[in-house]
């Protein structure tokens, strides 16, 4: 008889550097490579800024400074999922925005 559990799977963390940013969506580093649990966005610079997660619609604003933790919970958001972001009216002069995210699978021992 075999148990099973889960395993937490991390994946390497994506960045898009202030200088980059404009009013149009930018990617965020490349698509996810698996599932996600749990979601981290990053707003480390000093502009409000807008991520989107098909680069047309808005879906969330972060403040300057603010993380967004979301946990995806029974819903695992699908791999190949790409984030991008975007300011709407002021300017970031320094910082970047960055997506990070744990994965799962089930692993039998």
């Amino acid at each position: 008889m075999s148990s099973f559990a889960r395993k937490a799977k991390w994946e390497r963390m994506r960045e898009l550097l202030f200088s980059s940013m404009s009013t149009s969506y930018l990617g965020i580093g490349v698509p996810l490579t698996q599932p996600i649990k749990k979601l981290f966005l990053h707003n480390y610079t000093d502009a409000l800024l807008i991520f989107s997660v098909d680069g047309i619609h808005d879906f969330l604003p972060l403040l300057p400074g603010q993380v967004a933790a979301v946990d995806m919970d029974e819903v695992i958001q699908e791999q190949c999922t790409r984030f991008y972001v975007k300011y709407r009216t002021d300017v970031p002069t320094e910082g970047s925005a960055f997506v990070s995210s744990i994965g799962t699978s089930i692993a039998g021992n």
